[in-house]
């Protein structure tokens, strides 16, 4: 009876394949996806190389074969003149002899090629028999590419010319058959393997960086899809200006400064701008958003790149031009802070002897900042551990914060604690650590300077002179006076993790800065909080041999970008950034069985969807049933990196 059905639907299905009507939509789970079509180009397959440029040469309306178009299974993308009927004109194409298939160039909603050949993938009924589903295939004209083994029923088949469809709709058609579970063409993707490439000289000094982005100039955590430049850190600090490493479009001006009043009439620093030489914001800043957009007071080759180039930084002036603050001021920047950003960095602390003083105020407004900012996601805090690591302890207001912030230790460039790195024994207030300096007493992380000499670095490259900084020449023997390369401390560790915070939140922006179980105790544990990815992500191998985390000296471990958004990228195996879709499943059945040496970029593990540290045949299973079958929910985030470390 079942086949009776399918072969009336047949019957009735092929009276559909009207050429001049496209899909403008793939079935995905159980929704469609729309689809939009330029009309303006054309993908075409060849029936073999030698006629494809006469045959281009001959098509009138054809302008130029498109070089780095995306296509697959040898289709060409061309670019066409204006003219209407674009349907009528590949009904033509169709016709020529040396044109195998024609394919209208597919765009997704966002304006992006959709890569489409002639395969299409279909899971029929598990009680269809071979022979039922071969001669389903033969009334379509399609023909086999392979079955999967292990996997009943499940086929990537190739559409042909005599099918009498174009690739999207013979996929659609095979969804509605009542023997199909489901259809959808087999995508393709693009994969940029040369990754986030800089060519500089001051990248090479730059080795906080390089133990947490992954592999400058090879696989970083900047080669991950979907980071956008919509996050904004706000830098409570020392106040910033513009720098050519981090332009005016990046810094949301006029900022937070305090407000001078009576206390200080004359102030020539009536905003968020900082006092002369008073650099350690911009230094800040310069970790967390510096754009690498090059230095041209030196050369092309110049600048430092940040943990996130592309989030924009509020500055938050905590600082008056001739008078001490009030704790009243330092709860109103942290008001202003969560009220305006999604990430507030604090390199500060308050002197030994105010320690004890921290007003309940200034916490409720930590509290309120992590709990309620965002829209109620909850603004992410990053606090200092403070430089009084020696003494046993951890700086305050980061110490009476902890409970509603991520406080930050500082390694060096083995990952062992620097003694100065504040930590309290018995406590483990310290969540995670940074890199901050290469050794013990050394002061050499590079980041932005206040330009010309209004900075830190005052002078040439002398060390006779005595400036304040005095930094290592760059090849050609010139100190860049824009530059900073004597920066340290927890100061520096972390803006570190305020980066990673905000590549976290560029990447998915509906993660909450922490754990929901803390918010409210009756609900069930989410860890799908940024404190805890941060936390869960963070290198194990810090220390010495014996040492077990979470531990009160490391928290965690040493902060680790590269895994942190691993953690919530597996699946996500074209890389696009956007959400868990054929063009992924398509991407894993290249990996497994088209191309098995390959591998998703920027990491393998993208295609580990079941989280045990291996990419097999158990991750299409889980793949399949969570896109089509039963959706069972893939395991984001997923802390196993067995497979590979960055």
């Amino acid at each position: 009876m079942l086949l009776k059905k399918i072969i009336i639907w047949m019957i009735l299905g092929l009276t559909l394949s009207v050429s001049s009507v496209f899909a403008q939509f793939w079935h995905s789970v159980d929704s469609t996806v729309p689809l939009e079509i330029d009309s303006i180009k054309v993908s075409i397959q060849f029936d073999d190389g030698d006629s494809k440029s006469e045959l281009l040469s001959a098509i009138g309306r054809i302008v130029q074969e498109l070089e780095d178009a995306a296509t697959i299974n040898g289709f060409v993308a061309c670019s066409l003149s204006t003219g209407s009927n674009y349907a009528g004109f590949l009904d033509s194409l169709d016709t020529l002899e040396g044109i195998h298939l024609v394919e209208p160039y597919y765009l997704d909603v966002s304006g992006y090629p959709v890569i489409l050949g002639q395969d299409f993938c279909v899971a029929f009924d598990s009680s269809i028999s071979q022979q039922t589903i071969d001669s389903i295939n033969a009334e379509f004209g399609v023909a086999v590419n392979f079955k999967f083994e292990g996997m009943p029923n499940i086929f990537v088949l190739k559409n042909t010319d005599s099918s009498g469809y174009r690739i999207v709709d013979l996929a659609n058609v095979y969804h509605d058959l009542p023997a199909v579970l489901w259809a959808h063409p087999d995508f393709g993707s693009q994969d940029d393997l040369d990754g986030y490439m800089l060519w500089d000289y001051y990248h090479e000094y730059q080795t906080h960086l390089k133990k947490v982005i992954g592999d400058f100039n090879q696989a970083s955590v900047w080669d991950f899809g979907g980071l956008t430049d919509t996050i904004d850190v706000a830098v409570v600090d020392q106040g910033l200006l513009t720098h050519e490493d981090q332009p005016e479009s990046r810094i949301v001006f006029p900022g937070w400064h305090l407000p001078q009043g009576d206390l200080c009439p004359n102030s020539e620093y009536p905003s968020a701008e900082p006092l002369k030489n008073h650099a350690h914001g911009m230094a800040c800043a310069g970790i967390i958003g510096a754009s690498h957009c090059t230095d041209s007071s030196y050369d092309d080759w110049t600048g430092v790149i940040s943990m996130n180039p592309h989030v924009r930084i509020h500055p938050v002036r905590i600082e008056h031009a001739c008078n001490d603050m009030e704790f009243s001021d330092y709860e109103n920047a942290i008001a202003y802070a969560a009220d305006s950003a999604d990430v507030i960095s604090n390199s500060w602390s308050f002197k030994p002897q105010y320690w004890d003083d921290v007003p309940l105020t200034l916490i409720y407004q930590v509290r309120n900042a992590t709990n309620y900012g965002r829209g109620g996601k909850g603004c992410v805090v990053v606090w200092a551990a403070g430089n009084s690591g020696e003494d046993d302890v951890v700086a305050n207001p980061a110490r009476d914060c902890a409970a509603y912030s991520l406080v930050v230790g500082a390694v060096d460039s083995v990952d062992v604690r620097l003694s100065w790195s504040g930590y309290d024994p018995g406590d483990s207030l310290v969540d995670v650590v940074a890199p901050s300096a290469k050794a013990r007493d050394s002061a050499d992380v590079w980041t932005l300077d206040l330009m010309d000499t209004l900075g830190y670095n005052r002078g040439p490259c002398d060390k006779d002179i005595g400036h304040t900084t005095v930094c290592d020449c760059p090849p050609g023997g010139n100190n860049d006076v824009d530059y900073n390369c004597q920066f340290s401390g927890t100061s520096a560790a972390c803006p570190v993790v305020a980066g990673v915070a905000s590549l976290l939140l560029s990447r998915c922006d509906t993660l909450y800065a922490r754990e929901q179980s803390v918010l409210n105790p009756h609900s069930i544990y989410d860890s799908n909080s940024v404190y805890q990815i941060i936390r869960y992500s963070a290198a194990k191998d810090v220390g010495d041999s014996t040492t077990t985390l979470p531990d009160e000296e490391y928290g965690w471990g040493r902060v680790d970008a590269f895994r942190a958004i691993l953690s919530i990228a597996r699946g996500d195996m074209d890389n696009s950034g956007g959400v868990i879709d054929g063009a992924d499943l398509s991407k894993l059945i290249d990996i497994l069985f088209i191309h098995p040496n390959s591998e998703a970029f920027p990491s393998p593990l993208l295609a580990d969807v079941t989280c045990d540290g291996w990419v097999d045949g158990e991750d299409l299973s889980l793949l399949i049933n969570h896109l089509f079958i039963t959706y069972e929910p893939l395991q984001i985030p997923c802390f196993n990196y067995e497979y590979y470390t960055p």
